[in-house]
């Protein structure tokens, strides 16, 4: 088991990458895009992974939770992100325990001091604890500035309990409703009526996967705000609109 020095910054990288076995981690960014405009709100932070026992993002993360190093990890990789970003509103996920570690609330954390805003992703897969202190550290965290995004959004009523907890500022939907959407008047009835009731909680709505014009079409008409995918944006070493996109649909149907 490593040793863990809390609280020490100054080398905290080489520290990191020592007691997870030299990791090569490469940063790429991924627009999420207003479907009005066409402008990014912000760029999502996807680390491509390569280890000798962990190939993504979330191994390497429960491989520095069973070395005691997640928060240090954490930070690590906030550290790069902004580094490779630093004129950019960036998406960064992290693990729900690194709640519990401390890093997260450090003044000298980066992500306070970025000038752009950061927004921070939990996946409604693996959801934080409803618990008093866990809240409480997110409610800290962003009435400091950070914003709160949740992914992989289903819809039932304990989710929408979740997005009324944590207060995020954004939501994006299961690729599902994107499929959902071009299945009937039913379905798509239904997809706006979920949209409309995480507007209501105070969030933004995004979609992501988005593979073609006629799944951002039926998008705009539901009042879906944001999107994601190849389609709309692909990943990049740094923080670009790809020139190749498709026009944007010129006339939403929601303001």
């Amino acid at each position: 088991m490593a040793q863990v020095r809390r609280g020490l910054t100054a080398d905290l990288g080489p520290y990191v990458q020592r007691v997870l076995n030299s990791p090569e981690i490469g940063v790429r960014y991924r627009p999420l895009v207003s479907i009005v405009t066409g402008r990014p709100l912000a760029y999502d932070t996807l680390f491509d992974i390569r280890h000798e026992s962990a190939s993504t993002l979330e191994a390497l993360q429960d491989l520095a939770l069973s070395c005691e190093v997640l928060g240090e990890f954490g930070r690590h990789l906030r550290t790069m992100a902004m580094n490779a970003g630093p004129e950019s509103a960036l998406i960064m996920r992290f693990h729900p325990r690194e709640l519990e570690e401390g890093w997260m609330t450090r003044p000298d954390d980066p992500m306070y001091t970025h000038v752009h805003p950061i927004y921070l992703e939990l996946s409604e897969s693996l959801p934080v604890s409803h618990g008093r202190p866990t809240l409480g550290t997110l409610k800290e965290m962003r009435d400091r500035g950070i914003r709160l995004v949740v992914d992989q959004f289903g819809g039932g009523l304990s989710n929408l309990k979740y997005i009324a907890d944590l207060e995020p500022a954004v939501v994006k939907l299961d690729s599902s409703f994107n499929r959902a959407l071009l299945q009937s008047e039913a379905h798509r009835k239904l997809v706006g009526g979920i949209v409309r009731l995480v507007q209501d909680l105070g969030a933004a709505v995004a979609a992501v996967s988005v593979s073609s014009l006629r799944e951002l079409d039926a998008l705009a008409s539901v009042g879906v705000s944001y999107v994601e995918g190849d389609f709309v944006g692909r990943p990049s070493i740094t923080p670009v609109i790809d020139a190749s996109v498709p026009s944007w649909p010129s006339s939403p149907s929601h303001d």
